[in-house]
């Protein structure tokens, strides 16, 4: 796919309509120690297991459920998100315009004139799992905006780790929410075999 084409925004079509009941985003308080020292993180539900995050600091947290929003004190016009998407169809395979749908699917209503800047495969692993990166711009109410999401296929589950502000800010925010990913624990145990995209 032609990178820098301005794209429709595209009806994502690839997923069930139910999210995986075993994983709930709702933040909850704790910490992990370290040579007996304290480190503040939240924990989410995994079923009977938990995951452990740290996000980055002083950014605020809403939501839960199959969706967590994160947002910097600022720039206010900023915000990022993860999500565990409803599992795939059978027999889905993720082409890059599979991946560029789901990407696109994380954009904000009114968003206009949307550009794919081109895919990443790997350009982090998260708890041991491979992931693709799709970055994205686009304007809404004539302001310019950029959005890189992040996909990762964890067993049957299907993330998508998600950042959007506005172009001159992007690179400010997107580093420490880019960063805190990498603290991610308790998926590695389902990490899968093959890499999530395929050419």
């Amino acid at each position: 796919m032609n990178s820098h084409r301005i794209l429709p925004i595209i009806a994502l079509a690839l997923v069930t309509s139910m999210a995986p009941a075993a994983i709930d985003l709702t933040p909850r308080a704790t910490h992990y120690e370290v040579e007996g020292l304290k480190f503040p993180c939240v924990a989410f539900k995994n079923g009977s297991r938990e995951i452990s995050y740290t996000p980055p600091e002083g950014w605020r947290l809403s939501g839960g459920g199959n969706r967590l929003t994160l947002s910097p004190k600022q720039p206010t016009q900023a915000d990022a998100s993860i999500e565990v998407l409803p599992p795939l169809a059978p027999g889905t395979i993720l082409t890059p315009e599979a991946l560029l749908k789901l990407a696109c699917a994380a954009l904000p209503r009114g968003a206009e004139k949307v550009e794919h800047l081109g895919n990443t495969e790997n350009p982090l692993r998260i708890d041991g799992n491979g992931t693709v990166e799709v970055a994205l711009r686009y304007q809404q109410a004539g302001l310019g905006y950029r959005t890189n999401v992040i996909l990762m296929m964890r067993g049957s589950d299907l993330w998508r780790f998600a950042m959007s502000a506005r172009n001159q800010d992007f690179d400010k925010v997107s580093t420490p929410f880019r960063s805190s990913l990498y603290s991610l624990q308790g998926l590695a145990e389902m990490a899968p075999a093959t890499s999530t995209a395929k050419r």
